[in-house]
């Protein structure tokens, strides 16, 4: 899936300003690639060790007070 950049590259504007908006779309592909792998190992985690805390052995558990 190819996504539009928000505004087409005009070829007038300034060299610095094309590079910051080809530097900004490759940092936004970026930081969307990096979601995606961590909701990937997230989601074969789960699937691997799907963890409750009824799973939880009774001497990890913490005790709580009652409030009065």
């Amino acid at each position: 899936m190819t996504q539009q950049p928000d505004r087409p590259l005009d070829p007038s504007l300034p060299k610095a300003a094309r590079m910051q908006a080809i530097g900004d779309l490759l940092a936004r592909g970026i930081r969307r690639l990096n979601d995606m792998k961590r909701r990937k190992v997230r989601e074969e985690i789960h699937a691997q060790v799907p963890t409750t805390c009824l799973d939880l052995q009774p001497e990890s558990s913490v005790t709580v007070r009652h409030a009065e």
